[in-house]
């Protein structure tokens, strides 16, 4: 086994900041002036190990590289699926059934997040499966059927925006 096996899997485990470190080493003493080199003695090193060093700049920036695009998709994904879903979201906000906007109205007319609804009621339960209303809690109110629902933030939102997506006019 050659030094490089022996090597490489520490160096791929290695923490951005030490590959950045290298990054930036081999490559000062792959492009600086021969005065710089002169001046950190490293001329004869780099004369003798720069295939070497060559081959650790490419790496490490490889490296690096491959770390920049990996974290930032890692960023970048929550944010695309939450637009996505939002637009999905909107999507089924736009095409609402007449009792499925009855409920809803209720909710912008008496100006309120929260409503008892019947948990067996299946618009109900179809706008809670679409995301729209959810559940506050799974304790009903004492002698009854109700649970208290709330309204997603965001549809309450947009329907102040937009009360003509349950048709309401807009004061």
């Amino acid at each position: 086994m050659s030094n490089i096996e022996k090597i490489l899997p520490s160096v791929l485990q290695a923490s951005p900041y030490v590959i950045l470190g290298i990054t930036i080493a081999s490559g000062i003493s792959l492009f600086a002036p021969i005065s710089i080199l002169e001046s950190l003695g490293i001329v004869d090193l780099l004369a003798n190990n720069r295939s070497w060093i060559g081959g650790t700049f490419l790496l490490s920036i490889s490296i690096l590289l491959s770390m920049i695009i990996v974290n930032g998709i890692k960023l970048i994904t929550p944010a695309l699926i939450k637009n996505w879903n939002v637009r999905q979201y909107r999507k089924e906000l736009s095409v609402l059934s007449p009792p499925e906007k009855q409920i809803l109205v209720e909710y912008i007319r008496k100006n309120t997040t929260t409503l008892p609804q019947r948990m067996q009621d299946g618009v109900v339960g179809g706008l809670v499966a679409k995301n729209i209303l959810y559940w506050a809690s799974n304790i009903g109110h004492p002698g009854s059927t109700m649970f208290d629902c709330n309204i997603q933030p965001w549809v309450w939102e947009r329907l102040h925006r937009r009360p003509e997506l349950v048709d309401l006019v807009k004061e």
